[in-house]
């Protein structure tokens, strides 16, 4: 009825991409909190562009790594062969 699982499994994949992308956005809250803690009050636009590039660049990284999960689960349940083979390319 659940196409053999897959239902299954994209739920659990979902699970784990929200679980990966709330650990990346605590994880850029806590770099904020730091760096509002230590850096210079003297270089506020400065401090805010390196603040908001970091932080774009640590929730890019944490999306490439959801976006990894899921071409896993392609190639697991060999979905990526039905899509016209590898995914990457």
């Amino acid at each position: 009825m659940l196409m053999d699982g897959a239902f299954a499994a994209g739920l659990l994949v979902s699970i784990i991409t929200i679980a990966i992308q709330a650990l990346g956005t605590v994880v850029v809250i806590k770099m904020v909190r730091i760096a509002a803690q230590h850096l210079s009050g003297r270089r506020k636009i400065e401090t805010l562009v390196v603040v908001m590039a970091a932080s774009g660049t640590l929730l890019t990284v944490f999306h490439l790594v959801e976006v990894m999960v899921w071409a896993q689960l392609y190639a697991l349940t060999g979905a990526s062969d039905r899509i016209g083979g590898n995914v990457w390319t």
